[in-house]
């Protein structure tokens, strides 16, 4: 089994340095919380062939605040939530 690692780049004040128009889908998805979005931790994501999602498939669940029991309790083995 290969271990990945995330890479990480220089953040520029270019938005579309990293995303590439038509990113391959590789499965892997990650969510903000509570309106935490981190243009840092977005591009990192992105560059590492993460895609955003709206629904429960993600891989990364990323919040700034509390996260709430349920979500906790819903976790299937593969997501990890961070705060």
């Amino acid at each position: 089994m290969k271990i990945r690692y995330l890479q990480f780049k220089p953040l520029t004040d270019d938005p579309l340095h990293c995303a590439s128009k038509n990113p391959q889908d590789f499965g892997y998805y990650f969510k903000f919380l509570n309106n935490g979005e981190i243009k840092l931790i977005k591009y990192l994501l992105e560059d590492n062939g993460f895609l955003e999602t709206s629904h429960n498939n993600w891989t990364i669940l990323w919040s700034v605040g509390p996260i709430k029991n349920e979500i906790y309790n819903s976790l299937s083995p593969y997501q990890k939530v961070t705060n």
